[in-house]
This record gives structure tokens, sequence and C-alpha cells, in this order.
């Protein structure tokens, strides 16, 4: 099949996808190479090389990719998130280029509760609280069963000085906590000898 496909852009970004799906970063980097080889618009072999590179370990080689996406295809928002969470990753001092380039995502997807979100840890990182505020209430309200947000929001509201706040969310958490517990120990549990049926 390689022999007869491996010329096609296509497939290579699909055999890449393929091995990136199976974290085997290194191949998936070699095939989305070939498929950049073969097109070099192609935006999502870029993206994906990104991606491969920032599951491997290495977020500065991830951010070379994720910038040629956004020259090729700059109406992606997800292009946008991904390189403003590398950059993140990097270190403090990358936290102001993070913050620029998620805002430019939010305002490509406004509302966008990914981007939402890592906009705020990265306004967390500056010490904007107010910045920060504001999205994580905006992400809670929509999506009030999911702990990361509020964990981070309690956070955010101890550090302006809003104990009640703080409170209301740690309490919030406590119970998503638990609720996650019980629902964990109430699925079912088998046993080795009931998941192989009798010979």
């Amino acid at each position: 099949v390689a022999g007869r496909f491996g010329s096609i852009a296509e497939y290579q970004y699909n055999l890449g996808l393929a091995y990136y799906g199976t974290r085997r970063y290194e191949n998936a980097i070699a095939a989305f190479g070939k498929a950049i080889a073969l097109d070099p618009k192609m935006d999502v072999a870029y993206f994906f090389t990104g991606n491969a590179w920032a599951g491997s370990g290495d977020p500065d080689k991830a951010v070379a990719f994720y910038r040629k996406a956004i020259e090729i295809n700059p109406k992606s928002a997800g292009y946008y998130l991904a390189l403003g969470k590398v950059l993140g990753l990097i270190g403090p001092e990358r936290d102001p280029e993070s913050a620029k380039w998620l805002r430019k995502g939010l305002a490509l997807k406004p509302g966008d509760a990914a981007s939402e979100f890592a906009l705020a840890l990265a306004c967390e990182r500056l010490n904007d609280l107010p910045c920060a505020r504001p999205l994580l209430e905006d992400v809670v309200k929509r999506y009030p069963n999911e702990l990361s947000p509020r964990i981070v929001l309690a956070r955010i509201y101890a550090k302006m000085h809003e104990p009640e706040k703080a409170r209301t969310e740690r309490e919030a958490v406590k119970r998503l906590q638990e609720a996650q517990r019980r629902s964990n120990s109430e699925r079912p549990s088998f046993s080795d000898s009931e998941l192989h049926p009798p010979r």
C-alpha cells in the first residue's frame, strides 16, 4: 500500500494520524513531514506535527509548527489554542505571548470553553486575576460538573479576597469528587473468572 500511495500527501497525513493516535510520535512526525513535503500548504499536517512534538515532550519544536499552521490558515481557532497552551508549558517568560495567542483564538471562536479555560490559566500565571475570573465563571456556568475550572475558580476567588465565593467553589468541588467516587464504586466489578467462559 505504501508503495502505491506513499507519494500522496493525504496518505502520509492519515498514516501520521494513525501513528499519533497510538502515541508513536516519532513515526507520526516523519509521516507528517512527508505529507508537508508533498503538500507544503497542508496546515493540518503542520498542526499535528506540533501536537506530536508537544506529546513527545518538546514544546519548543511544537511552537514552530503551530505558527506555520496559523500562517497557512489564520482562521482556525484551534491552532491558536494549541500555540497558546504550548507556550504556557515552556515557562513563565512565555506567558504574555501565550495569553496573546489565546485571546486571538477566542476572538475567532468566542465562548470556546477550552480557550477560555486556557486563557484563564495564562491570566492567573500573569497575576491578572480580573482577566481570569470572568472566563472561569463562564466555563463553570456552562459546565458545572467539570472539576478543573471549579478548582481554579476557587483559587482565584481566594486570591481576590472573596472567601465566601472560594468556600462555595471548594464545597462544589468536594461534592463533585464524592459523586465521582460513588459512581466509580457503583460500577460492577468482574473477577477474572467471570470474564472468561467456562471450558
